[in-house]
């Protein structure tokens, strides 16, 4: 998504680029919600495991479809990969993570999960430095003035209810009415019905935002 959205950038103008945004957003949407329904057929059918192997094909075709269809861009950077970078992020969120994630059963203050909180930390703490000093980092922390970071706090928000309301509606789906819990939904219907409402949210919000940002401006849209 974040690739499609640039590749916008480059090849349209501003005002005609936000609209466009909105119609790929919403295309994504589109292939999400006829995505589930189909793999939920095929994993009963021959096992979770073709989820994995349907999101590799359709990558490879859209890769194809991209050096195919899309005109390279003009835009160089001298920049090069900040490989030490990617690792100490990448590496100080896994640790941070991991320790969130086992210290409910291993115990907070347990070795191994304050051993990954501390590795992550000083991983963190590392990159956080070494990115400040970088002509070219990873993510140029010298940058994020109150815009960005206000900006970057409401994608967060918003991403991370919408990833967690994702992760609860297979759970609720599971809960049956004879257990006096949730919602009872267990046996009404299919779960890829659930699973593919929010795309249709998306569908319709993805040329809303985009016309809207093109009226209002994108502030506007995004305090909205």
């Amino acid at each position: 998504m974040f690739l499609a959205v640039a590749i916008v950038r480059g090849v349209c103008a501003p005002r005609v680029a936000m609209l466009i945004v909105g119609i790929v957003t919403s295309a994504s949407a589109v292939l999400n919600i006829a995505s589930q329904f189909l793999i939920e057929d095929m994993a009963r059918e021959f096992g979770f495991q073709v989820l994995f192997l349907v999101s590799a094909c359709v990558a490879v075709v859209m890769a194809l479809c991209v050096h195919r269809f899309v005109p390279e861009s003009p835009l160089r950077t001298p920049g090069t990969i900040d490989v030490g970078g990617a690792l100490l992020l990448g590496g100080g969120l896994a640790g941070v993570l991991g320790y969130v994630s086992l210290g409910p059963d291993l115990g907070w203050l347990a070795v191994g999960p304050l051993t990954l909180l501390l590795a992550g930390g000083a991983a963190l703490a590392q990159w956080f430095l070494s990115s400040s000093r970088k002509p070219h980092p990873l993510i140029d922390v010298r940058d994020l003035g109150w815009p960005l970071a206000l900006t970057l706090l409401v994608v967060f928000l918003g991403a991370g209810s919408y990833q967690s309301t994702l992760q609860l509606i297979p759970l609720i789906s599971d809960v049956s009415a004879d257990q006096g819990l949730g919602y009872g939904l267990a046996g009404q219907g299919t779960v890829a019905l659930l699973l593919s409402a929010p795309g249709l949210g998306v569908t319709l919000g993805g040329p809303v935002a985009g016309w809207l940002t093109a009226r209002v401006g994108p502030a506007r849209t995004l305090a909205g």
